[in-house]
This record gives C-alpha cells, structure tokens and sequence, in this order.
C-alpha cells in the first residue's frame, strides 16, 4: 500500500457539548443560599437591610441578651468597702499600724504578702512592735 492511497477524513464540525438539566429549585432553599451569601442569619434577617449600629448600641445589645439569658449574672457586683486603717504615733519618728491583721482578714489575703505590698507602695522599711 502507497502512502498515496490512505485518506484520513476528519469530521468537520465538532459534536455539541451535553449541558447538564437544571434541577428545579425549591424557594426556600434559594432564599437561605442568598440569605447565607449576604451574611444573614436566617430568613426573617435576609428580608429587611442591616441596620448601621454603632459601637455603643451593639453592645446595648450584646449586654440585654446577656442579662435575659443569664439573669443571675446581672452585672450587679456587690461593692466591697475597706475600713480605713487606724494609725498612732508610736514614739515620735514611727507609726503604728494598730489595725492591720483586721484588714488582712477582710482581704482574704496573708499578712506577710500584705506587708510586701504596703512596703513597695510606700517605699520605706518597718519594725514590727507586738505590744501596741
């Protein structure tokens, strides 16, 4: 056989492309697909517009779901009042603390920490005296 004689015939025009059905779609699933798109959290949200809020009023809110979910949380601490300390003169260049183990108790907290905290706030040193 010549190389003459073979003819490949090729077809002219190319076979159309299959398009796939389009599946009916049902309204409620249109509507949350849009609903999901705009960033809404459900329907009843997607029908009316966002409204613009401002920093203050969002956590409005924020606060009013919170104290109607969890009412006992309230957001009413109860204000905790310290008794003043009672200071004396103990001798004429020192100070008596006279009612420091009473605030350490009302504090909740141990005396020697208290001691630390007093001592670094006012910056000086101390001499503990039992007897006054």
């Amino acid at each position: 056989m010549d190389d003459e004689d073979l003819v490949l015939v090729l077809p002219t025009r190319k076979p159309p492309k299959r398009r796939p059905k389009p599946v009916p779609e049902d309204p409620s699933i249109a509507a949350e697909a849009a609903a999901f798109e705009l960033g809404r959290m459900n329907i009843i949200d997607a029908k009316k517009d966002w409204p613009d809020y401002t920093y203050e009023e969002l956590l409005g809110i924020a606060f009013g779901i919170i104290r109607d979910k969890y009412p006992d949380l309230g957001g009413d601490k109860k204000k905790f009042v310290m008794k003043p300390p009672q200071v004396a003169r103990a001798g004429s260049k020192k100070t008596a603390f006279t009612n420091y183990a009473e605030i350490c108790k009302l504090l909740k907290r141990q005396p020697k920490h208290v001691l630390q905290f007093l001592l670094a706030e006012l910056g000086t040193t101390y001499d503990f005296i039992h007897h006054i």
